[in-house]
């Protein structure tokens, strides 16, 4: 095995960077990663 292979794959697209967040924080205004700072 040479590793794996992705091709043919319908809805997906290259990106430059790795992971959910590219240049654009897609999360921001409904998300929130630090409750425990927050004053609610």
């Amino acid at each position: 095995m040479a590793g794996a292979s992705f091709t043919g794959f319908n809805g997906f697209e290259t990106v430059t960077h790795r992971g959910a967040f590219g240049t654009t924080d897609w999360t921001a205004g409904w998300a929130n990663f630090t409750p425990q700072t927050n004053v609610y």
